[in-house]
């Protein structure tokens, strides 16, 4: 039987309580939330920094339950799923996230897990960027009147609660889910910089949170590698890709000035960034690369494109050697690659092409699983290696990206 608080506090700190008690990992971090009570939410909602709470629905609530529901809240938090979301969709996003903290706290026992609540054994381990994008692949099934084949990840998973669920912590203006601020609100709000001192300030609580946790032996079985993935979350590959060739797109120009300088006297060039010139990106056809793979990574390139007017794409076919050459533009999409070739791997041809080319590209990008014979020198410009396959052997220059076109 769990123990229980006076009742003369208000049963979120009652729950708070009981964390601090049995579960001191969640308890921590429960702390750094400041607790609103608010008829607004039918439940809960969380922002980083709040906890807005519904005090006649949580003074109806077991013990176990109340446990459960605080400890998913500060999940999300500690998970950084108010500022992992990017541009994904809310509703389907909130999804997703339930499904990741509910499997963790289901795991690892943590108070009793509300009937309603979005759980789905068959998600285990997964990150909230891969359940959103299963979730997101059945949807689009659904809207093509495609069959499902078993609900989401083929498993079984319960029903979404209702807006007045007990597991829903979104403000009334979204969906039930992961806490996600309506827009315009909290977190959306954040300029670069204060979600960057945001996810700081959450990773060091979360870590220092563990490690008490663990010094008590009530560190729940499982949560180390959970930690891990907050001290250091996964970032989806396509954010990682436009992060990577976008970041190149920066050249400077006289013809634009730089204005802050100009006061002083001081005239120097200013950044001419509205386009992305002769970006290479070479595919490697020594292996099979599934269309699936390819089609992901076309629809991201495709994208890029669409979004830099002007911008221009040269995409190099190799495996030993040269097997062809295709060239895109902004207004020739969309990208569309294809398996060309077959034989051995030799990366240094790309490399050879583009300098007799004459090119002088931003950056590379590199599709390959990264199994060959590299270049005896680095090249002058950024290369990105895009990992399909499962390597985990590094590359004597570059950065590698693994692609899970799943994810």
């Amino acid at each position: 039987m769990l123990p229980t608080a006076p009742r003369n506090l208000n049963a979120v700190t009652r729950a708070r309580a009981g964390l601090v008690l049995d579960y001191p990992f969640f308890g921590a971090l429960a702390l750094r939330l400041e607790v609103i009570p608010s008829d607004a939410v039918p439940v809960a909602a969380v922002d980083g920094k709040t906890l807005k709470y519904n005090p006649a629905h949580w003074e109806a609530l077991p013990p176990g339950e109340a446990r459960f529901i605080l400890a998913h809240e500060v999940l999300h938090c500690a998970l950084l799923h108010h500022t992992r979301r990017g541009s994904r969709d809310g509703e389907t996003w909130n999804k997703a996230t339930d499904y990741a903290v509910n499997e963790v706290l289901e795991t690892a026992q943590v108070g009793t897990m509300p009937a309603g609540a979005l759980y789905n054994p068959a998600f285990s381990g997964m990150s909230a960027e891969k359940i959103y994008a299963i979730l997101k692949r059945e949807e689009d099934d659904q809207k093509q009147g495609q069959p499902q084949g078993g609900g989401a990840a083929n498993g079984p998973a319960q029903e979404a609660p209702s807006p007045t669920g007990t597991v829903d912590d979104a403000p009334p203006s979204t969906q039930p889910g992961a806490g996600q601020p309506a827009p315009g609100q909290g977190p959306q709000q954040m300029t670069e910089a204060e979600q960057s001192a945001e996810e700081n300030a959450w990773q060091v609580a979360t870590t220092q949170a563990a490690q008490a946790a663990k010094v008590a032996g009530k560190l729940p079985g499982g949560m180390e590698r959970l930690v891990s993935e907050i001290i250091a979350p996964v970032m989806d590959w396509r954010e990682a890709l436009r992060a990577f060739v976008t970041a190149s797109r920066e050249d400077y120009t006289w013809s634009r000035p730089n204005r802050r300088h100009i006061w002083r006297g001081v005239y120097l060039p200013g950044v001419h960034s509205e386009a992305l010139r002769d970006v290479v990106v070479a595919v490697d056809t020594s292996g099979s690369i599934d269309p699936e793979t390819l089609a992901a990574f076309s629809a991201e390139l495709t994208g890029i494109l669409e979004d830099f007017q002007g911008s221009s794409l040269r995409v190099v076919y190799c495996d030993a050697q040269i097997q062809g050459t295709q060239e895109h533009t902004s207004d020739n999409l969309p990208v569309t690659l294809e398996a060309k070739g077959g034989g051995g791997t030799d990366f240094s041809p790309v490399f050879d092409w583009v300098e007799e080319e004459n090119l002088t590209p931003p950056c590379l990008v590199y599709l390959t699983d990264l199994e060959g014979r590299f270049p005896a020198e680095t090249p002058p410009y950024p290369v990105l290696w895009v990992v399909w396959g499962g390597s985990e052997t590094p590359p004597p220059f570059g950065d590698a990206l693994p692609l899970d076109p799943d994810a």
